[in-house]
């Protein structure tokens, strides 16, 4: 059985906390999908702590993109890099040059 690997919805800034936080929700216990990109889409501290919040239970997401969203903070996105790469198959090296934009972030 196969489901959805990747989704990817940059610049949708309607999605904000909202739709991070049914996100979070609904991929809590989602056994398919491998990548989350969510750059500009209008989160906060809300919305990027209920997704970090869903690395903990689901295991099979590998890449969770919260870059782009000014009102994150550093803290939290380096709390959701730390988490993603604690998972089995990351390919670590790969997601941290991702998120060498971020600069001021060292892990």
């Amino acid at each position: 059985m196969a489901g959805l690997r990747c989704i990817t919805l940059n610049c949708n800034t309607l999605i904000g906390d909202l739709g991070a936080c049914a996100f979070g929700e609904s991929l809590s216990e989602e056994l398919w999908l491998r990548a989350l990109d969510l750059q500009q889409c209008g989160l906060t501290n809300e919305g990027a702590k209920a997704l970090l919040k869903t690395l903990e239970t689901n295991r099979t997401l590998l890449i969770l993109d919260i870059r782009k969203n000014p009102l994150v903070d550093h803290s939290v996105i380096k709390a959701v890099i730390k988490k993603v790469l604690q998972m089995e198959g990351v390919p670590s090296q790969r997601y941290i040059t991702c998120f060498s934009s971020l600069g001021r972030i060292s892990l």
